[in-house]
């Protein structure tokens, strides 16, 4: 028989940490002849990893879900370039069962003969176990097409972007389900696959039992056990059938992992140490010129001037306080510098660190193009632009656009740095920004304590004085590096202007305000209050600066609906976060951002609330203190925090203190259209109230068909009446609902 020539083609993202990728090439490798990869920016190792075992990887700039594909046809494309035979798509969570090349060329010689243009492929979905499959809820009903025969001008269609596309090319149309081989798939195998599925497609607006919370719901799970023969050789393993769980208990392993899944896959620190103004200065521009998604940032606050850590805490910008031991303090101040710098490395979440100057300034692209320069075996930095106080280095550009942050020409610098931006990475170059894999610094113990002495090991710690030959602490991390194969590079389109000595040699004459007031609590605090609300209220005010308390009860009978607004816009002019009950006002102030905490379960009760849906729809976060209540709201992300955990409720602020800064206004337009709706939905009938709230939230109801079936004919032409009645309000509804 003709030995035809498979090319099998992957996506993968962070594949390692879910444990899949070391089990992937075991069993794939050898039943194709070549294996081509799409990496969507992997940080735990699974890019790397890839590399190692297979010799053609492709790298995304950016991780993105939603493009999947157009991941496919860059897959497809390098696929077809081998000039294969047939292609086999399949996913890093998957193996062929019994994992034979054999079989699978005989599914090769099926496709010709029979003039096919694809084989389908039943999935094996194993759930929460090795080797009992899930086989009730359509679980047991998939069939891919995996298998497809190479034809001219094969392409995806991908005019469409989003998630649920077509999985293989439009010319692909004659296709047949075989029996022969069947994909095990490992994707719902363990709690770490399942949450990392569910937090990812609520993440990208799925909701409901179909789209989300099949993912968990186990209410009519039917198992069935996989036998050995099933498996590839050596991969089978025995274990326990899984017990029926709840939803609210599979919800709670997902809320238990939600941190791993989401932590921030990069680190970007800064060390200060006396001056708020370029502090503000270099969080600004981080600001201005970085998206954060995925990417945590934090100032680490190196043996600090009080004013500096009371205005970090006053603003919630996020840091670390580093304090140097007295010993420690008593030596050359660069010795702390590097001491902070390893520090910042250690308390960094991401997977990749990223390290900045305080004294620097950034151009459109600089991160995006750093993280793009990086191919497994590198340390990259960006290019330069300096002032000229001192000497530029290696890749450096000398050009004066300003010495200090008052003269700074901003847009002469950026339109700079477009000019000389290219896409090409060269060897060497300056030290900082830095991007390293965290792995990578920590397999060579980081920066020295200090400059090394001429001569000495590299890996020693013979610290240099002031007045003696050394080499600079940075220089001796890049040596270190390359002992394990790591090289220095330069990203020519990242480009940074760095002022030199900026801190350094400004003067610290800054008086803080230390009586600022920036986050608004708002809620009924009048009696009878609601306890919890009250040690909610109690421990902000108490243990984060800037909290204050507005009383929305006491604004409810004024005839001025602005009132509150107008109060916290007039008195407290500095305010950037609202914090507001989620159920009993309209959103108190549209154009800030704001947090809704949710504490009452109206739709458990049957009581749903238009206000109440409205906020939860237009607010930037949603806070509640139970599971249970996420579950009745599952359409939506909650962060589960209780009244007293101080500690994650500062977290929370910290993280919503940069994206408040980076908050673009709701559509007032929008908001107030839906308010208006909210003021007439009043004029129906209790039971039409939930059944037009079941519409227009997105349940997907027939209203009318609803009102016949549940209410009777009586009530519902009741309801038709009074509808009648505001036609051209309902009429503006439905032309919204479109």
């Amino acid at each position: 028989m003709k030995d035809y020539k498979i090319v099998g083609i992957v996506q993968i993202y962070n594949e390692l940490e879910k444990g899949n990728l070391q089990r992937f090439f075991k069993y794939i490798k050898n039943c194709v002849d070549e294996l081509v990869v799409y990496d969507d920016c992997s940080t735990d190792g699974s890019y790397e990893y890839a590399k190692e075992n297979v010799q053609w990887v492709v790298r995304g700039v950016k991780n993105d879900f939603t493009s999947e594909i157009e991941h496919k046809q860059i897959l497809l494309k390098t696929a077809l370039s081998l000039a294969p035979d047939f292609i086999l798509s399949i996913d890093a969570d998957e193996v062929i069962s019994r994992g034979e090349r054999n079989s699978l060329q005989e599914l090769c010689k099926l496709c010709l003969e029979k003039n096919l243009d694809g084989l389908e492929f039943q999935n094996i979905n194993l759930w929460r176990s090795t080797n009992w499959k899930r086989v009730d809820s359509q679980y047991n009903e998939g069939w891919p097409v995996k298998l497809w025969k190479v034809k001219p001008d094969m392409n995806f269609d991908v005019s469409k972007k989003g998630l649920h596309q077509k999985p293989f090319p439009k010319n692909v149309k004659k296709t047949l389900k075989q029996n022969l081989l069947k994909i095990i798939h490992y994707g719902f195998s363990n709690d770490i696959n399942l949450s990392h599925k569910y937090l990812t497609y609520k993440d990208h607006g799925q909701h409901g039992y179909d789209m989300l919370d099949r993912l968990l719901n186990e209410d009519q799970l039917v198992l069935e056990e996989v036998p050995n023969s099933m498996f590839p050789k050596d991969l089978y393993c025995n274990g326990p059938q899984p017990q029926k769980r709840k939803f609210s208990e599979a919800l709670e392993v997902v809320e238990s992992l939600k941190s791993q899944v989401k932590r921030p896959k990069y680190s970007i620190a800064c060390l200060i140490y006396k001056s708020v103004e370029w502090l503000d200065f270099v969080y600004k521009q981080l600001l201005k010129y970085t998206d954060l998604n995925d990417i945590e940032f934090y100032f680490v606050a190196n043996d600090a001037a009080p004013h500096v850590i009371q205005y970090l805490k006053n603003n919630h910008i996020p840091h670390y306080i580093h304090q140097n031991s007295k010993s420690n303090n008593d030596e050359w101040y660069i010795n702390n510098v590097y001491r902070a710098w390893n520090y910042a490395v250690h308390v960094a979440k991401g997977d990749f660190v990223v390290l900045i100057n305080s004294d620097m300034c950034f151009s459109d692209g600089w991160l995006r193009n750093l993280i793009a320069s990086y191919d497994g075996k590198n340390v990259v930095s960006s290019r330069l632009v300096e002032s000229g106080k001192l000497l530029s280095g290696l890749h450096g550009i000398e050009k004066n656009f300003g010495k200090d942050i008052s003269d700074y020409k901003e847009q002469d610098f950026l339109e700079f740095a477009n000019s000389i931006s290219k896409e090409k990475k060269i060897d060497g170059g300056l030290y900082m920004p830095i991007l390293f894999r965290k792995e990578h610094f920590f397999k060579v113990n980081g920066y020295p304590e200090g400059n090394l002495k001429k001569d000495s090991d590299i890996f020693s710690n013979k610290i240099a004085l002031p007045n003696e030959e050394q080499v600079p602490g940075d220089k001796v991390l890049i040596k270190k590096l390359a002992t394990i194969g790591i090289k220095h590079q330069t990203a020519f389109n990242s480009i940074i202007y760095h002022f030199q000595c900026g801190e350094q040699d400004s003067e610290d004459k800054e008086v803080i305000d230390t009586d600022i007031k920036n986050i608004a609590f708002c809620d009924n605090l009048s009696f009878p209050i609601i306890e919890k609300n009250k040690i909610l209220s109690d421990y902000l005010v108490n243990n984060i600066p800037g909290v204050y308390l507005l009383n929305t009860k006491l604004f409810e009978a004024n005839k001025y609906k602005n009132d509150l607004k107008d109060r916290i816009k007039y008195d407290y002019p500095k305010t950037k976060i609202i914090i507001q009950n989620a159920t009993f006002s309209n959103l108190i102030y549209p154009e800030l951002y704001t947090i809704c905490f949710l504490e009452d379960d109206l739709r458990k009760l049957g009581k749903r609330n238009a206000q109440q849906e409205i906020n939860l729809r237009y607010c930037n976060k949603r806070v509640t203190d139970s599971i249970q209540i996420a579950i009745s709201y599952s359409e939506y992300e909650f962060e589960i925090i209780s009244a007293k955990n101080i500690e994650k409720w500062k977290e929370l602020i910290e993280k919503s203190s940069i994206e408040a800064t980076q908050f673009k206004e709701r559509t007032i337009k929008k908001i107030s259209y839906d308010n208006k709706f909210f003021h007439y939905y009043k004029k129906f009938s209790f039971q039409f109230r939930h059944i037009l709230i079941d519409y227009f939230f997105g349940q997907k109801y027939w209203v009318l068909t609803k009102l016949l079936t549940k209410h009777g004919i009586k009530k519902a032409m009741r309801d038709i009446l009074i509808t009648i009645g505001v036609l051209k309000y309902i009429k503006k509804l439905i032309n919204y609902i479109k």
